[in-house]
């Protein structure tokens, strides 16, 4: 995958969409598409600079997902949904 400079075909679904932008790191297919999924495969060994670029491209998101990014968007994310909380629960009367 991108991790390794390869670049990425992918079919739409799940988060495909989040990490792949269709024809610069690879290529988002639609779903259930067998024909689809061929000619981009043979388009990336008929056309080795595209290859090169979508792979080149493709490296740069491992930095965006590695385990201390992860950890720490995670984080970010509970602190956030805790702090939105607390200010949306009822106050004591006093």
């Amino acid at each position: 995958g991108a991790a390794a400079g390869k670049a990425i075909i992918a079919t739409d679904i799940g988060g495909a969409r989040t990490v792949i932008e269709d024809g610069r790191n690879g290529y988002i297919l639609p779903n259930s598409d067998d024909t689809s999924a061929l000619a981009k495969s043979m388009i990336s060994a008929a056309e080795p600079e595209t290859f090169k670029a979508l792979s080149a491209s493709a490296v740069s998101l491992k930095d965006r997902f590695t385990l201390a990014v992860m950890l720490d968007r995670t984080e970010a994310l509970y602190r956030n949904a805790a702090s939105k909380l607390q200010k949306a629960a009822p106050q004591p009367v006093t």
